[in-house]
């Protein structure tokens, strides 16, 4: 939760989903602004994910979302090996 300096309020509201320790699903909700699905993989070194940000607030007509990746490498199973 958060108040932003002109005295809004936002508050986050989050799920995740995971599935055999390797899949990741996710939904998020800011209040009166965005909803975000999320998919990722992941194994013991390498996590990638992707989520697609969709706009609910009044700028929803200048933009369809936004698209994300992410890749994150874990170079303590590498160096241990």
């Amino acid at each position: 939760m958060k108040f932003v300096e002109s005295g809004i309020f936002q508050a986050d509201i989050n799920a995740l989903l995971t599935y055999k320790d390797m899949v990741k699903f996710g939904i998020s909700y800011r209040t009166q602004e965005a909803v975000s699905l999320q998919l990722g993989y992941k194994n013991p070194d390498l996590f990638i994910g992707y989520a697609y940000d969709l706009v609910l607030s009044g700028m929803s007509g200048n933009t369809w979302g936004s698209h994300e990746i992410l890749f994150t490498y874990s170079f303590d199973n590498f160096l241990m090996k």
